[in-house]
């Protein structure tokens, strides 16, 4: 970046001997040394900070690429598939017609169970269909 050769640094040299004085340049040296130092190091984190979230953006990319992948599979997949019969039933002309439109009537559905019903645990439902009489 900087083209300082030898001479360079000591024409530097020279001029803060005569400016400063021999006996403060010392410490003058040891402190702008440290104030290097810390740049250098604050410089090195910035850059591997740089490098880690580019890896992380590189990861979340080829992540989102084989989901876009994974899904497109299970797509191809599920269309190869045939479609699963309700209740273990062959699927009927009933359940293949298309829903009624808003004047049409439907025929009556049956009753569902009472929500006390399924709100019981299994255990429960069992013990009471174990007591009732058969008929």
């Amino acid at each position: 970046m900087f083209d300082i050769g030898f001479w360079e640094l000591l024409v530097v040299a020279v001029i803060a001997l005569i400016v400063v004085g021999p006996d403060r340049l010392p410490g003058l040296v040891r402190t702008t040394g440290r104030w290097l130092g810390r740049a250098r190091h604050y410089a090195g984190v910035l850059r591997d900070e740089f490098e880690r979230e580019a890896q992380r953006a590189e990861e979340l990319k080829e992540l989102a690429q084989m989901r876009i992948e994974l899904e497109e599979r299970e797509r191809a997949e599920a269309a190869k598939r045939p479609t699963v019969p309700v209740n273990g039933r062959p699927e009927s002309e009933e359940t293949q017609k298309p829903l009624p439109s808003a004047g049409e009537t439907t025929p009556q559905q049956p009753a569902a169970q009472p929500m006390d019903t399924l709100a019981r645990p299994a255990e429960q439902r069992e013990r009471e269909a174990a007591v009732k009489p058969r008929r």
